[in-house]
């Protein structure tokens, strides 16, 4: 998918300054948007900027609202916590919500509502066992952020191998960094988030990406390859043909594979890492189709962005997300639990579970109104 997002705006203090005062300020705000503004052939925030739609669908109950390479020290924490001590969503989830964006990164504690602002502009992407994987956009480079000690480890990258994009693997401490910049042709390194250097390479034909703000990518790693109505399976010696076809969905596990004789096509689920094919219930889905929570949901939307879905792995559920999707600002949990969307300074959680809807108001100090979100497990 191609991006569509740009920088999002800034917010500016109004306060009671006096008119020269407020030139000056107006002026600091201009510098700091041409220092962390996108790259010149991204569009405007304002002709890109997601809004949501009603939260009330007809398979959900309505919305309610609740009452959360080498090491460098993050600027220091901004803001004080503050706990509530009750869990946000009527339950203990054991999750953390994590966002960033227009505003600074920050993190909520969905069970005891503790929140934490921290000192670096940048869009969290996904959760590592390391921490959570986030794009500085003062830097503009992909980092491994660390909540506990607030350090930042930037993925390695050099004049040769300039990363573009980022995709999770299949071992939860390594992920993979991808250089699209050549036409044609994909360059991989599986990083190793212990170490911060490669521990392998791979080289691949095509790319699966997602859009999200800012014109950030997140990828779908070379675990798969289709070229020319075939697939290619990635194995420990390298690529090997595996079935005629095209790729549905996929994530780092799993594939929805569509194979066509003549006007009749079939769909079968199989397993990546032993190729094998298996029944399964397999879903109806919109044109345009992204994995998420573990492999047990995919987020299903249609080109012309009219609908935009949580569709359960075997089809039989399925929400209405509520969004015109220019650009992803949603997460599903890893147990495959709880959907979060953002947007417009607000928190909606999903219980996929139940179809019950929530909002957390508690979020509104740490989220702007073109953020990014990702939900990862507490430690």
């Amino acid at each position: 998918m191609e991006s569509q997002e740009a920088d999002p705006e800034r917010a500016v203090d109004r306060g009671s300054f006096p008119l020269i005062g407020l030139v000056v300020a107006l002026i600091a705000v201009v510098a700091v948007l041409a220092v962390a503004g996108p790259r010149s052939n991204t569009p405007t925030a304002e002709s890109a900027t997601t809004t949501l739609a009603s939260a009330t669908t007809s398979t959900t109950t309505p919305v309610t609202t609740t009452s959360a390479a080498t090491t460098t020290q993050a600027p220091a924490q901004e803001g004080e916590s503050t706990l509530s001590g009750e869990p946000l969503l009527g339950e203990a989830v054991g999750l953390t919500m994590w966002s960033g964006g227009d505003r600074p990164l920050g993190s909520l504690d969905l069970d005891t509502g503790q929140i934490r602002q921290f000192g670096v502009r940048a869009f969290p992407i996904f959760a590592t066992t390391a921490g959570v994987l986030v794009y500085d956009i003062i830097e503009r480079e992909f980092v491994v952020f660390d909540g506990e000690t607030e350090s930042l480890q930037p993925l390695p990258d050099d004049e040769r191998f300039r990363i573009t994009t980022v995709a999770p693997a299949f071992d939860p401490n390594t992920l993979w960094a991808a250089d699209t910049s050549t036409e044609g042709r994909v360059e991989w390194r599986l990083i190793s988030l212990q170490t911060m250097a490669p521990v392998r390479t791979a080289q691949s034909q095509s790319v699966i990406t997602s859009a999200l703000p800012f014109g950030i990518e997140l990828a779908v790693g070379p675990e798969l390859d289709e070229v020319d109505g075939k697939v290619y399976r990635l194995t420990p010696g390298g690529y090997e043909f595996w079935a005629d076809g095209s790729i549905v969905v996929r994530d780092t596990t799993s594939a929805l594979i569509e194979s066509c004789d003549g006007e009749d096509c079939t769909r079968r689920w199989a397993d990546i890492r032993t190729g094998r094919f298996f029944d399964e219930l397999t879903p109806d889905l919109n044109d345009r189709n992204e994995m998420l929570g573990g492999g047990s949901w995919i987020h299903s939307f249609a080109d012309d962005l009219t609908v935009s879905e949580f569709v359960s792995r075997d089809g039989t559920t399925r929400y209405d997300t509520g969004l015109l999707v220019a650009a992803r600002r949603f997460d599903i949990s890893p147990d495959g639990e709880w959907a979060a969307i953002t947007g417009q300074q607000l928190l909606r959680m999903i219980n996929l579970r139940t179809g019950e809807q929530l909002r957390v108001t508690e979020a509104a100090p740490i989220l702007g109104t073109a953020a990014t979100v990702v939900l990862s497990d507490s430690t």
